[in-house]
């Protein structure tokens, strides 16, 4: 398997692995409605055994593509604090793999501070730098303005409304689709 990367954002935010002690701050800090209702897989309720099965499927991930799919976003303060996530979600046949799609969440408390816009920014010049891929994409529920913005500010360009996109509770979901293509 690769070396797992720490990736630098800037004097205060950085990308790292996900620890098996990270538990602690997905319950405190993804078990959130607005988490729950913008992103696709986040449980309603996030509790350290829900943690325990996410975790897993984080090593499962790593193991099944031999590179790491999952990071955590951190304050570099002593504890490591870990403040929210962004995953690669890798297509399953082979010859899709010229493109990557990706998702993200933060915590409540960080929010509206453009932390996500700068990550995003660097975590997609990463992935053009790291993988063979000719396209990164990225969706935002119709209803996610925030991250339609974060998206649009990280120079990715809006393509469009796919609509009933996604199940979110057994309902259909409008998904606005956002890419960056390889220059």
């Amino acid at each position: 398997m690769a070396p797992i990367k720490h990736i630098d954002i800037d004097e205060k935010i950085c990308l790292t692995e996900i620890r098996q002690t990270d538990g602690q701050y997905f319950v405190r800090y993804a078990n959130n409605v607005d988490v729950y209702q913008n992103t696709l897989t986040f449980p309603k309720e996030y509790t350290q055994e829900k943690f325990e099965v996410y975790y897993q499927i984080v090593k499962d991930s790593e193991e099944k593509f031999g590179f790491q799919t999952n990071w955590a976003i951190r304050l570099k303060d002593e504890a490591g604090t870990l403040i929210g996530g962004i995953g690669l979600i890798i297509p399953e046949l082979e010859r899709e793999r010229h493109r990557f799609e990706f998702g993200y969440w933060i915590g409540e408390p960080f929010r509206n501070k453009g932390i996500v816009t700068k990550i995003v920014k660097i975590f997609a010049d990463f992935c053009f730098a790291e993988f063979p891929i000719i396209r990164l994409q990225a969706g935002a529920f119709t209803t996610n303005s925030a991250s339609a913005r974060v998206l649009e500010k990280a120079g990715f360009e809006k393509e469009g409304v796919l609509y009933n996109f996604s199940l979110k509770d057994g309902a259909p979901r409008d998904v606005v689709m956002f890419s960056k293509i390889r220059k």
